[in-house]
């Protein structure tokens, strides 16, 4: 706080009163122990957390929706009409959701049910600014909106671009079997995301999954996404606690199914619990002849497979991915200039291991571009586009 006196033209005294405001950012010394663990109720942790306050500016004038001019999210109410339209949009005419938007100001969606807010069919572009979006919760065995088959802020995308966006404190409890039950992919900010890109993105919440789900049917569950298919993933973190229970086939920190895609300059940090595929980064590589890699990207957290029944209890735990599972025997998965740090519910020696303090080991692990990553020598590595996140 601070005053300062200035003298008007009539001779009066002006006391100015300039008050600086700051903000808490979240995880900055993450560590796995840290976390919320959504098997013992533990509320008090690092993900409980204080959301940015929300620019008050008014709404300006509307904007055409094109790239050059995308609509404009000033606050809540913009942010339930882009629902409402992207909604609208996909029971006229797939087409018009190629739309482009842009966040002006933090969005704090706290108290509001997300079943109204979740969009399907998106095609466009969300420029989140570096703002932050902040407490999406949703319980599907309480909303009124039927949830599936993909389940997420976006349900599913396809040739869609995210970038640039700080999505934090989201809530996600699915337990229940739904109407018409097939529940097939959930994700912290999209359920299924097929083609398009994603860069620049923070996801930062929990997921709880598990109960009378249809076991047969739940195939992916993420912390960013529930399924990437053929997708450009660059500078992602994912700051996440994952409860499966023995049901979902495929739990990952970034993603719960992986197809054709590489992760490229991201990270997980989180405690992850799944049913068949459990993976750090990835829980499974799709089917059939696709692909997965890992180029210069981390996990940091507890692995635990809890399905008794399938595969052997440790065929298909892996840090960076499916990595003792069926990607790896079949070539299918490849790993470069990668890490991880924690522990897990298997005896297995995972390769690219490193201690809970090897932070120098880990920058040359990393092979980090000083044009993206953040090094030291007393923490993780951390991406430079975290510094542009806007109060």
């Amino acid at each position: 706080m601070k005053f300062s006196f200035l003298r008007s033209n009539s001779g009066i005294l002006v006391c100015l009163l300039t008050v600086c405001l700051t903000t808490v950012t979240l995880f900055q010394n993450c560590s796995p122990g840290a976390l919320f663990d959504s098997r013992s109720g533990d509320t008090s942790s690092a993900l409980a957390s204080t959301a940015p306050v929300e620019n008050p500016v008014a709404t300006p004038a509307p904007q055409d929706g094109s790239p050059a001019a995308p609509f404009q999210i000033w606050n809540v109410t913009d942010f339930k009409n882009f629902a409402a339209k992207i909604n609208d949009d996909k029971k006229k005419n797939y087409s018009k959701n190629y739309s482009s938007w842009i966040l002006m100001a933090n969005i704090n969606l706290k108290g509001i049910d997300g079943g109204t807010l979740m969009m399907p069919a998106f095609r466009g572009t969300l420029d989140g600014n570096f703002f932050t979006i902040s407490n999406f919760t949703l319980d599907c065995d309480k909303t009124a909106i039927v949830c599936g088959p993909y389940v997420g802020l976006f349900e599913d995308t396809y040739n869609a671009t995210i970038k640039n966006l700080n999505f934090i404190g989201f809530d996600i409890r699915v337990t229940k079997r739904q109407s018409p039950d097939y529940v097939q992919y959930i994700g912290g900010l999209v359920g299924q995301f097929s083609t398009g890109s994603i860069s620049k993105v923070r996801s930062q919440g929990r997921i709880l999954a598990e109960g009378g789900l249809n076991e047969s049917q739940l195939f992916g569950v993420g912390g960013l996404a529930g399924y990437l298919n053929q997708t450009s993933v660059k500078m992602l973190v994912a700051e996440i606690n994952l409860s499966g229970n023995s049901t979902p086939y495929a739990v990952g920190g970034l993603a719960g199914k992986n197809c054709n895609t590489t992760i490229d300059d991201s990270y997980a940090i989180g405690d992850i619990y799944g049913g068949w595929f459990v993976g750090g980064l990835s829980g499974a590589c799709g089917s059939g002849g696709s692909t997965y890699a890992v180029k210069n990207s981390y996990y940091l957290g507890q692995l635990t497979k809890l399905s008794t029944t399938g595969w052997g209890a440790c065929d298909y735990v892996a840090p960076l991915g499916t990595a003792q599972g069926e990607a790896l025997r079949e070539n299918r998965t490849k790993f470069s200039d990668s890490f991880w740090v924690g522990s897990s519910s298997c005896s297995v020696i995972y390769s690219n291991s490193l201690g809970m303090s090897d932070y120098a080991a880990a920058n040359t692990q990393l092979k980090a571009d000083p044009l993206i990553w953040k090094t030291s020598a007393t923490a993780w590595p951390q991406l430079l586009w975290l510094d542009q996140i806007k109060p």
